[in-house]
């Protein structure tokens, strides 16, 4: 035995125990998704329409939110990249990564083409592909990020196949050679994240299809090596420089998709904890931008590089920057969508807010990092006054949830912004939270 094969048999030890109470509440995860990915169609409709011609176009498969349908490679990538484009979709913190993207997309693919046969299977896939995402990249981290990698890009392809492995009712081998072909196609670097690059949703779709290729690939019967993960040239000695065992197969009574969080504000998560202390501060004190002399940050180490500068010249580079976020926050009195636009980007208050916002490390906060992800954030006052809030666990976190009508509030805005009407956002909310009895139902409305 081996750690590849320790992997894959507590998977399957843990599918095992997957009941009807676990089943029941999943449909948030998969709402969300559509949601994020809904609303990132209608970011990139120009780029989907010649992506999609590029690729081959025609086929059976939707492209989630674009009455359009086509070949499984194109589609599964297209769908991976509209879930994150707008900086919403959900993550886990222990593990600096988004698995539902590209899960989700790797299943409903699976699920188009026929290879996932209820919606029972398809449940249990999703719940399978977060628990290895969540528990893979927990084990790599911090220093998979250190070393320059971004996990929603590598753990993602590995979750995504074996979702759809699971989801396909493989056998044991057929997991193993397909966690081996996932190893091997998983990439991604974390400097197509930074500005002005467009490239971190390219990250998620290719995981997602990376991943499904990947299942293909395992249910031939090619052999792999005996450990992918472990072994000398393995994904562990490639991609981390220590490697937490203990939390990759830690026996635990939940799931790792009840530990995920759901995003509240349109950025990168890291920006999150400031973001809110921000509007928190706004809205009880009521200050105007002329009256600040500065904003100061204290944070957690992870969330200071490539998330601290204040000059940003696109909407994908703000969506990433701490001062930009805390700035158009407090402009505007919110940070979702609608914030983070070309217009504000170039909006000259935003811009010298943003100019007075550092971003500094708080040692304690590192220390306590990622049980907490926190924030103290000091607005300086020229009266010299300072304003001062603290937040711990932005909204959304397991500690501080969205409730489930705060969630469909969320879809709804999404799919409204997206040009959808009430009416068929509320039958594909309604086939969603029933979607164990009614896949084929559900693919069809996308």
């Amino acid at each position: 035995m081996n750690i590849s094969e320790d992997v894959v048999d507590f998977i399957l030890r843990k599918e095992a125990g997957i009941d009807e109470s676990i089943i029941d509440t999943v449909w948030p995860c998969i709402l969300d998704y559509l949601g994020c990915a809904i609303a990132g169609s209608y970011m990139m409709q120009n780029e989907i329409k010649e992506l999609d011609t590029n690729l081959g176009g025609a086929g059976n498969i939707p492209i989630i939110g674009c009455r359009r349908r086509s070949n499984p490679l194109s589609a599964t990538l297209i769908n991976g990249m509209e879930a994150h484009v707008a900086e919403l979709d959900d993550g886990y913190r222990y593990g600096m990564l988004h698995p539902g993207a590209p899960v989700l997309s790797a299943l409903l693919t699976a699920a188009s083409v026929g290879i996932i046969k209820d919606g029972r299977s398809f449940i249990k896939g999703i719940i399978m592909g977060y628990e290895i995402a969540c528990r893979l990249a927990e084990a790599i981290q911090p220093g998979h990020k250190l070393k320059g990698y971004h996990a929603t890009a590598t753990c993602g392809t590995v979750s995504s196949a074996i979702a759809v492995g699971i989801a396909a009712d493989y056998t044991r081998q057929q997991l193993l050679q397909t966690l081996s072909a996932a190893v091997t196609s998983a990439s991604g670097v974390l400097e197509m994240i930074d500005a002005p690059s467009q490239l971190k949703p390219y990250n998620v779709g290719r995981a997602a299809l990376n991943g499904y290729i990947s299942a293909g690939v395992g249910k031939i019967g090619l052999s792999g090596p005996k450990d992918p993960l472990g072994g000398n040239r393995g994904f562990f000695k490639s991609m981390a420089e220590d490697v937490n065992q203990e939390a990759l197969l830690a026996e635990e009574s939940g799931c790792k998709f009840q530990q995920r969080y759901t995003k509240a504000y349109a950025a990168c998560r890291h920006c999150h904890p400031a973001i809110e202390a921000a509007l928190m501060l706004a809205d009880t004190y009521g200050f105007e931008e002329h009256e600040v002399r500065s904003i100061d940050i204290h944070t957690y180490k992870l969330a200071i590089y490539g998330h601290d500068q204040r000059c940003v010249s696109s909407v994908s580079g703000a969506k990433m920057s701490t001062p930009f976020s805390v700035a158009a926050a407090i402009i505007t009195g919110n940070a979702g969508l609608e914030t983070f636009t070309e217009e504000n980007v170039h909006n000259e208050v935003i811009q010298s807010l943003a100019s007075k916002v550092h971003v500094l490390e708080d040692k304690q906060l590192t220390e306590i990092s990622p049980g907490k992800r926190s924030a103290i954030v000091d607005i300086n006052l020229k009266n010299g006054k300072t304003l001062r809030q603290t937040v711990d666990h932005p909204l959304g976190e397991p500690e501080n949830p969205i409730s489930e009508e705060e969630l469909q509030k969320k879809f709804f805005s999404l799919g409204r912004y997206a040009g959808k009407s009430d009416e068929e956002l509320r039958i594909l909310a309604d086939t969603t939270i029933n979607i164990k009895n009614n896949l084929s139902e559900w693919i069809n409305l996308l």
